[in-house]
């Protein structure tokens, strides 16, 4: 198994994720993960009612092989799945931004010295898990993009097809979202 860019840059990125989330702590890191769930939860939601409207602003691509998505989705589907797509990530990077604001708030009782420790690992823990669903969405956000590079990128990733086929409850949650437009 070869051992390619885009999974090194995965690999960083999740340590990453673990270092930072020792750095904040456990408290700090469940408020990121909870705004990390609550704009999942928004965008899932919201993503349909968005779509048509981005339709006016980005045009669609046109794509010159096939993409990912397209082994997944019925190629007629594909324009829209690009749109709800765009729309999910759109509404949970904004949603995500503006909770995390607020949390920001609640940074004090990192410094209770009786949870020093544990607040510690457990940050290092979640921050990890954080990273990984970030990651997650990014690489599936690819799979829908039009853009030969970025396709070529995760077909040919071992860690990436990994994280997005294999990833408990997301996978299938992503995979509904995407269903809605119909499948191959």
């Amino acid at each position: 198994m070869r051992l390619l860019m885009l999974d090194i840059i995965l690999v960083i990125l999740l340590l990453l994720g673990f270092v930072t989330g020792l750095k904040r702590g456990l408290i700090l890191q469940i408020v990121h993960l909870v705004s990390f769930a609550v704009a999942f939860i928004v965008a899932y939601i919201f993503s349909a009612d968005l779509a048509p409207r981005l339709r006016l602003l980005i045009p669609f691509p046109n794509m010159q092989q096939q993409s990912v998505a397209s082994f997944v989705l019925d190629p007629a589907f594909l324009e829209d799945a690009f749109y709800r797509m765009i729309a999910f990530a759109i509404l949970f990077f904004v949603t995500r931004l503006v909770l995390r604001m607020v949390g920001s708030v609640l940074t004090a009782l990192t410094d209770l010295p009786i949870l020093r420790q544990l607040n510690r690992w457990g940050g290092g823990a979640l921050g990890f898990v954080e990273v990984y669903v970030l990651v997650f969405i990014l690489l599936y956000l690819g799979a829908v993009l039009p853009v030969n590079d970025v396709q070529t990128a995760i077909q040919q990733s071992a860690i990436a097809t990994n994280i997005v086929e294999n990833t408990p409850y997301l996978s299938s949650v992503i995979q509904d979202l995407w269903t809605e437009y119909g499948m191959v």
